[in-house]
């Protein structure tokens, strides 16, 4: 070959070694640069990422403070500082549900109250219908807000349940609408026998409102309710006190007189101070037929007593007049 040849190969050889370095020395340039500009995108993410967690880690801080804080003054009794520290508890975390729930709380309180000292001072309809509109219906909004914001918390459903209840004789539909609320709550917490108990309790004033307005297949509906709760409660073996008593009601509302009256005997003699209790054995043995018996429940004055006596009074005339 010749020497021509040779040196041209060496050449061209040459030039693809300082080729091939070049374009090594350039990637590697590019990869430094994009690894370094990819660690700068990274440490300041990480970076963004723990300002983030700190800035939320120090609100949640502070709003649990206000929080506590306005559970120490609902104690103490000071309820406008106890509302005033919960606002300011959402306005830093306005998706906490507990914040809302004790102003609600708080706010169904006081509106009680109101409507209460109107109904003693014999205030006009306008003055009622303003309590309703403007106090009942705030305390309504913050409790609903807080069930809106979390419906899976019992806490949220047994408050806007114990509201309703509070409202039954005040506003109509109280009894239908606390029950869903203490259904939904007693579903959340199966095995606590006072969240049964307040699904049960509100189910029978419900009974009672559809039976006094003729509605007898959702009363039939209601009772088949109440039923399967006591038969959970039953199952579970929360309470046999608990079991007796509100089987007796149940009984007592489907016209089993006489079950009824076993089942509330053998409450009564667990609580013998009962005044609703022994108004109720009243109550069954009056729709029985048994005045003299029912007579003998009715005239006791713990009945006479109690916020029962004017039913127990006007059952006790009804037999006087049968006579």
């Amino acid at each position: 070959m010749p020497k021509r040849f040779k040196k041209s190969t060496k050449s061209e050889s040459k030039i693809l070694t300082l080729k091939e370095n070049l374009f090594s020395g350039k990637q590697k340039i590019i990869d430094f640069v994009i690894n370094y500009r990819f660690s700068k995108f990274f440490l300041v993410c990480l970076l963004l990422v723990c300002l983030g967690f700190g800035f939320w880690f120090g609100r949640t801080i502070v709003s649990d403070h206000y929080y506590k804080e306005a559970l120490k003054y609902q104690s103490f009794g000071d309820n406008s500082k106890a509302i005033e520290l919960s606002q300011k508890a959402i306005k830093i975390f306005p998706r906490d549900s507990d914040y809302w729930r004790l102003i609600g709380e708080i706010k169904s309180k006081q509106s009680l109250e109101k409507i209460k000292q109107t109904k003693q001072n014999s205030a006009s309809q306008e003055e009622f219908a303003k309590i309703l509109r403007e106090d009942v219906g705030g305390a309504l909004l913050y409790l609903q807000k807080a069930v809106e914001i979390d419906p899976d918390n019992w806490q949220n459903q047994f408050a806007v349940g114990a509201f309703y209840e509070s409202l039954i004789g005040y506003i109509p539909d109280a009894e239908k609408q606390a029950s869903f609320s203490y259904i939904h709550a007693a579903e959340l917490r199966p095995d606590d026998i006072s969240m049964q108990v307040a699904a049960l309790r509100s189910l029978i004033f419900y009974t009672d409102r559809l039976d006094s307005e003729g509605r007898n297949n959702e009363k039939n509906q209601a009772l088949l309710l109440a039923q399967n709760i006591l038969n959970r409660i039953k199952t579970r073996k929360l309470g046999d006190n608990v079991y007796h008593f509100y089987n007796g009601l149940i009984l007592l509302r489907s016209f089993q007189y006489d079950s009824a009256i076993s089942e509330l005997r053998v409450a009564s003699s667990i609580f013998p101070d009962n005044a609703y209790l022994s108004y109720e054995i009243g109550l069954a043995y009056f729709a029985k037929g048994d005045t003299d018996n029912a007579k003998e429940y009715l005239s006791l004055k713990m009945v006479r007593d109690s916020s029962y006596g004017n039913s127990a009074n006007k059952i006790l005339e009804i037999i006087s007049s049968r006579r």
